[in-house]
């Protein structure tokens, strides 16, 4: 398990690559946090992930608004999952 202990933030984790990489990571250990702008596909990944065992988080976002990246960053509690952060 080469990502046990750390979290990973996978922008754009409710669809392709991005959820195939929030999978890999929960299956290498990690807590993942995914982001998207759909709540519906989140929801769904967000699913796959738990019922893996995975401690998981989908944080509704668009990187496309610059608050809401930085936000995510910083782990601002204005981020959804900041409680991922601590």
């Amino acid at each position: 398990m080469k990502l046990l202990g750390k979290i990973v933030l996978v922008t754009g984790g409710n669809s392709g690559i991005g959820r195939a990489i929030a999978l890999r990571a929960a299956a290498e250990g990690a807590r993942v946090a995914i982001t998207g702008r759909n709540p519906a596909k989140g929801a769904r990944v967000l699913a796959e992930l738990q019922a893996v065992g995975a401690e998981a988080e989908f944080i509704a976002a668009s990187l496309g608004e610059e608050a809401q990246a930085a936000d995510l960053v910083a782990g601002s509690p204005r981020a959804s999952a900041a409680s991922m952060w601590s």
